[in-house]
């Protein structure tokens, strides 16, 4: 073996062994970055149910909406100030489940995350 097959082989296990540790780097940040999602997912619903049952008129709205089931009767009893803050609650949720969504769709989360959300 020559001195240029020798250094040429060297460099061939360097190349290689680099790529190899540039792939092990990329799928931690991968998997650092889906822990996160997850991590602000649930810090995120955890945050809305603290609010609702911080709130005695949300906690009432919300599970008083739950034990209504499809009664359509159940939106006629509201306030209109009732019914505009049961409007916030469901576009806050819908906005929660558009972000898992989004990063479902960006690879950040993979597709249970959604059935995750209940």
């Amino acid at each position: 073996m020559t001195g240029k097959t020798i250094r040429e082989s060297l460099a061939t296990i360097g190349v290689i062994a680099s790529l190899a540790f540039v792939g092990t780097e990329i799928r931690q940040n991968n998997q650092l970055a889906e822990a996160a999602a997850y991590q602000e997912l649930g810090i995120a619903t955890a945050d809305d149910w603290l609010e609702a049952a911080l709130s005695p008129e949300l906690n009432s709205l919300y599970w008083g909406r739950i034990r209504a089931g499809d009664d359509p009767e159940w939106w006629a009893t509201l306030t209109q100030a009732e019914r505009d803050q049961m409007a916030s609650v469901l576009v806050s949720t819908f906005r929660m489940f558009e972000n898992v969504y989004r990063q479902v769709e960006l690879g950040l989360l993979p597709p249970e995350a959604l059935q995750s959300m209940g």
